[in-house]
């Protein structure tokens, strides 16, 4: 199979007056990847020294909304995000509309994980809940682009919407194969852009298929930061190397894929280096409730007689019959990963 069999049209669709704007029909996957986009993943990951769960809610934020880390929900603060999250303290509407984005993902990705053969009619209720007003559009029957043509030369249409059903049964097909790597992962996204079959959310859709596909042979952090690299790096850049695989050239796209995957390693690794110092801080020290270590906020009954260790964790206020305590030196190893993260995406950026 050659990307030169890829047609490209272009031309005046009647939907839009833009006129010359790109037309791209993508031959269809059909239960294989295009063999000119393989490459090796050679990926050893260690476990993560300590219980990732806690994780969720900070990696989703940045792929529950439609912006990039600068601007959107990545900039909501990681302890009033888990102080409503948990234990419902602040009255920030932002906050709010933030942990309920990342609700809606969460359980849209549970859902997906919980399909064992995705058609078209789960994927649309899915795309449906991701929303907080729940319009049901449905497939999409008018031409939609990738990109403004006026600020962004390489923006093109996705393919026509008589053809959007047929390469959706195309698409599933292969989405449902047994195959579980990375290079399928990456292919599915690319695909999933072409077609672009619903009118809103195709993006948080397109991340959501990426992350389920990924976390299945590795873990969900691992694939959640590798969806924070694709949605949060320079648009242009990823643009253009899909403007050169539009017009027969992979490579661009396929090195830009492999440096998506080395970063996404990096990360990984600085991640669990932080976490592994919390482990070493945490030590042996141990109370009776289970896994109180692993969380940013606990509450704790106001007669309890369990006492925290001052040193990590302090005490926020009361709020009902509980004391709200938050986990500083966990809290610690967020934000440094948070600036970690920041300074990396955008020197990936500066770089392209």
């Amino acid at each position: 199979m050659d990307v030169n069999e890829s047609k490209i049209k272009t031309g005046q669709l009647s939907a839009s007056k833009i006129e010359n704007c790109p037309v791209f029909t993508p031959i269809k996957v059909s239960d294989t990847i295009l063999e000119a986009l393989k490459f090796d993943e050679n990926i050893n990951l260690k476990p993560q020294p300590f219980d990732s769960g806690f994780l969720s809610l900070y990696l989703l934020k940045f792929l529950a909304g439609d912006k990039n880390t600068s601007s959107g929900f990545a900039d909501c603060a990681i302890d009033e995000l888990y102080l409503w999250d948990i234990a419902r303290v602040g009255s920030n509407r932002f906050v709010k509309n933030v942990c309920s984005a990342v609700s809606r993902f969460e359980q849209g990705l549970d859902d997906l994980g919980n399909i064992s053969k995705l058609t078209l009619d789960e994927l649309t209720k899915i795309n449906t809940s991701l929303r907080p007003k729940k319009r049901n559009y449905g497939v999409r029957t008018s031409g939609m682009r990738a990109g403004d043509p006026k600020t962004n030369p390489n923006a093109f249409y996705c393919i026509p919407p008589e053809l959007v059903m047929d390469y959706m049964h195309d698409y599933l097909a292969f989405y449902n194969n047994d195959d579980k790597s990375i290079n399928k992962a990456l292919y599915a996204l690319l695909q999933f852009i072409f077609i672009h079959p619903f009118r809103d959310g195709n993006g948080r859709l397109s991340r959501l298929l990426l992350i389920n596909i990924v976390q299945k042979k590795y873990s969900f952090v691992f694939a959640s930061l590798l969806a924070i690299y694709l949605k949060n790096i320079d648009k242009k850049h990823y643009h253009n190397c899909m403007k050169h695989y539009r017009d027969g050239n992979v490579q661009p796209l396929k090195q830009f894929y492999e440096q998506a995957i080395q970063w996404t390693h990096k990360s990984y690794k600085e991640l669990s280096g932080l976490l592994s110092g919390y482990e070493k801080l945490v030590g042996k020290n141990v109370i009776k409730i289970n896994n109180i270590y692993k969380q940013i906020i606990v509450k704790m009954p106001v007669k309890s007689k369990e006492r925290l260790d001052v040193s990590i964790f302090q005490m926020h206020g009361k709020k009902g019959v509980n004391v709200i305590y938050i986990n500083t030196a966990l809290l610690n190893v967020l934000n440094q990963f948070d600036y970690y993260l920041r300074f990396e995406l955008r020197t990936c950026m500066l770089e392209n």
